[in-house]
């Protein structure tokens, strides 16, 4: 949080292999090298991680959220579907998954694909988590509308949206976007 990332990284380094806290130190260094701009540091990273962990969540989905930052949508809905495929059945602790993917697969304009995962995410994000409700409402809503298609569901979900976190200026433009 300091943006010490450097001494961040040193520090990190000194988790023991054996660790229950390895795995999350690697992760760690990871993004900090991706904030340095030492991507294909980062990268290689968490793939060397994956390589010894194949069937961790966490490393999977790391990498995922990796390549949506810099916009290299289907490798990152790639690694979304590993994710997910590892989940099996998705439950309410997995919505994030299918939004990211979601988002990542309506910036590759494969549409029919985010509306299933954005809809199904809409689905599980659990009522606990209102910020995350509308930011599912706003994307697949804002969406919609400039589609134009399927205006008053849209309308209404950018409503909701808006009523769920009033202080969110991508919402609150999304909704205005709506009434223009």
């Amino acid at each position: 949080r300091m943006e010490r990332r450097e001494a961040a990284i040193v520090l990190y380094e000194t988790v023991p292999r054996g660790s229950p806290l390895h795995v999350t130190a690697e992760i760690e260094i990871a993004h900090a090298l991706e904030r340095l701009e030492r991507n294909a540091e980062a990268e290689s990273r968490l793939r060397r991680l994956m390589a010894e962990r194949p069937d961790d969540l966490e490393v999977v989905t790391a990498l995922a959220n990796i390549l949506r930052v810099r916009k290299q949508w289907n490798d990152a809905i790639r690694y979304y579907s590993i994710a997910l495929d590892m989940v099996g059945e998705p439950t309410s602790s997995h919505w994030t998954l299918l939004y990211f993917r979601g988002a990542a697969y309506e910036r590759a304009k494969q549409w029919p694909a985010a509306e299933a995962d954005l809809k199904l995410a809409l689905e599980l994000v659990p009522e606990t988590s209102p910020v995350g409700r509308a930011q599912v409402l706003n994307y697949l809503g804002y969406s919609w509308v400039d589609m134009g298609m399927n205006i008053d569901e849209a309308f209404e979900m950018l409503q909701e949206a808006v009523a769920l976190s009033p202080r969110d200026g991508m919402i609150i433009d999304s909704l205005g976007w709506a009434y223009y």
